[in-house]
């Protein structure tokens, strides 16, 4: 194997064409130059070996033979000064731990002395240029000169292109780091951290094509990992190809341990992969064989409730409505609030719109059965509030006149601030409004005279009974009523009523600060959500509230010590009192609001520059996701 080889002329065999006989012996000819080239004993008995393997009357064996040939070539025929003796190994295995640890001092300090001894060592220029990125982001040029370096000392290493692609990554510049991760590929082709690393970029830029095939060749490399058949499943379900990414599922689930025994920890891995499965067939429309693996895994699962809730919807989708209606009945017995059982309900019901919120066009007979069906579920449910709400939407009429006066019971009695919040949907129907308008002033009137809820409520005994502090409320709502029909003088006559009667109310403050927005007079708010603030400093919502009105009176500075602007209120509730600090919170909304003021005192460069601040979170929102792929 130490003696230079070379070539002689072979005896071809009688049988097979002569041009194929002499392409065999070319070929041959040239891996036996290739291996008098190569450096080390052991190469060159590889490169004689593989040529001896190959059968010269078969193209495809020495197609093979050039393949394995030219890798082989790669690994020996490194230059000699990129070879560390075993000490100076040691030490960059050290550097590699370091910089994995975020000990990046002892790395360069390590690297250094490598370095001494071997300033051409490729790898070694490379570590150092990524440990310097990494310890300091205004010399990103001289850590890409050291890569860069490194790369011209040693093309033909797989680390310095790794090097070179997870430099490229922290600046943010995927598509360069993708492109050194592939050339790391080609040289390395079973390396399973580039495969991973290079898998994070092609999902954070979409190339999910890419991303499928990375993740195919990470599974032939590592198929005993569960992750691999997952990642793969996901990678094909993010594609589109449900089919494949089932059968890699199903394919995991026969090598795999399916018992659901393991501990609570495995069985709810196994739940989750057996309800991924389920969301893939009913994404691909196959809503038998979904249904079917729903009652097969029925012991696997552990999560209930998406149990039910997928099975209620492949009941709904195959339009076997009885069924789905008796899910959705016994996920309401679970939870009565929630308001996407109310709206599965519903369709099962006949009603075509999908938005509980908006059920309109509803026949009378349909109006009729989704009546009966809801005094049923009050008659279950007596202290549900969507029960009790959801049929506002569709009501009309008296219907919804008497609806509204038991609905109103509660809230008044209670004194429930969000009461207005919680109707205002309503206001899109004129019809409804003009009710609404009728009932809630019918209240007040009855409350002033009696000191009783009207007949319309239902309330008996105590409930019937309203103290001072519900008349307070009846005219909170009304101000807001008024408001949002453009009665803004009534308007503020009511919320003055309610403020003298109870001065001590902070949420007054606020429905009058909004009417007053609302009516054009935002200093007028400002001033008052001020007060607010004031009346308790302890509470980050009102310091909020406060801000953003100066910001919208345009008072951002403080003129007199009575008076703070905008930003010296903001800073209350800041740990270090800077803006700097909102700015690392990510407090968008405030950049917004004031940027938009400055806009108004034409102050364009301030406003430029917390615009740009909020397009940079934005940034950061993208670049962030990169740490979710893993």
């Amino acid at each position: 194997a130490h003696a230079p080889v070379r070539p002689r002329r072979p005896t071809f065999p009688r049988t097979g064409s002569q041009a194929k006989a002499r392409e065999a012996y070319r070929l041959s000819s040239y891996y036996r130059k290739l291996a008098s080239l190569c450096t080390g004993a052991v190469c060159v008995c590889v490169c004689v070996r593989v040529c001896a393997r190959a059968d010269p009357t078969t193209r495809c064996s020495v197609r093979c033979c050039r393949r394995s040939l030219w890798h082989a070539l790669l690994a020996a025929m490194a230059p000699p000064s990129q070879q560390l003796p075993l000490k100076e190994a040691n030490s960059f295995r050290q550097i590699v731990r370091l910089y994995e640890q975020k000990q990046y001092k002892k790395a360069i300090k390590q690297a250094d002395s490598i370095l001494k001894k071997f300033p051409e060592h490729g790898e070694t220029l490379a570590m150092k240029g990524l440990v310097l990125g990494c310890m300091h982001a205004d010399e990103k040029e001289k850590a890409y000169d050291f890569v860069r370096k490194g790369l011209r000392h040693n093309m033909r290493s797989h680390v310095c292109w790794h090097v070179f692609g997870l430099l490229y990554r922290q600046d943010g510049q995927f598509e360069e780091a993708s492109k050194s991760f592939k050339n790391a590929l080609r040289i390395d082709k079973e390396n399973f951290q580039i495969m991973r690393d290079l898998s994070m970029l092609q999902v954070q830029m979409r190339d999910l094509e890419g991303f499928v095939e990375t993740r195919r060749s990470m599974l032939v490399l590592n198929a005993t990992r569960k992750a691999s058949w997952v990642g793969f499943a996901i990678a094909s379900a993010l594609n589109g190809d449900y089919q494949q990414a089932i059968k890699a599922i199903e394919s995991y689930e026969r090598v795999g341990n399916s018992s659901a025994e393991a501990g609570n920890d495995e069985a709810y891995k196994l739940s989750e992969q057996a309800l991924f499965k389920v969301y893939l067939r009913m994404k691909m429309g196959d809503l038998e064989a979904a249904l079917k693996d729903l009652e097969e895994n029925k012991s696997v699962i552990v999560d209930v409730e998406s149990f039910m809730e997928y099975k209620a919807k492949i009941f709904l989708q195959l339009n076997r409505v009885d069924d789905a209606e008796k899910m959705y009945r016994e996920l309401l017995e679970r939870n009565s609030e929630c308001y996407s059982y109310h709206e599965g309900l519903l369709r099962c019901l006949g009603v075509s719109s999908c938005d509980v919120q908006n059920v309109n066009g509803a026949s009378d007979d349909l109006q009729d059965r989704l009546v009966a069906v809801y005094q049923e579920l009050a008659e279950k449910y007596p202290r549900s509030l969507a029960v009790q709400r959801i049929p506002l939407n569709w009501s009309k009429g008296n219907s919804f006149e008497s609806r509204v006066y038991e609905y109103a019971v509660s809230f008044i009695a209670r004194g429930i601030p969000s009461f207005f919040a919680d109707m205002k949907p309503l206001y899109a129907n004129e019809e409804k409004a003009r009710i609404l308008d009728k009932v809630f002033w019918n209240i007040l009137e009855s409350v002033q005279k009696d000191g009783r809820l009207p007949a319309q409520c239902n309330a008996t005994g105590a409930h019937g009974d309203v103290h001072e502090q519900g008349v307070m409320w009846i005219k909170a709502y009304l101000a807001q009523h008024c408001a949002i029909r453009g009665e803004y003088k009534k308007s503020v006559e009511l919320i003055d009523e309610a403020i003298s009667h109870t001065p001590t109310c902070i949420d007054l403050y606020l429905f009058k600060a909004q009417i007053l927005e609302n009516g054009g007079d935002v200093n007028g708010a400002a001033a008052l959500t001020e007060r607010a603030r004031k009346m308790d400093l302890q509470d980050r919502y009102l310091n909020t509230v406060s801000a953003k009105m100066l910001m919208r009176a345009d008072k951002t500075s403080t003129v007199e010590a009575d008076h703070p602007g905008s930003e010296e209120v903001m800073r209350l509730f800041t740990k270090e009192g800077t803006y700097n600090n909102l700015y690392d919170m990510q407090c968008m909304w405030y950049e917004i609001e004031t940027g938009k003021s400055f806009v108004r005192q034409k102050k364009f460069g301030r406003a430029i520059k917390k615009f740009v601040g909020v397009q940079q979170h934005f940034d950061d929102f993208y670049n962030d996701q990169f740490d979710f792929h893993s």
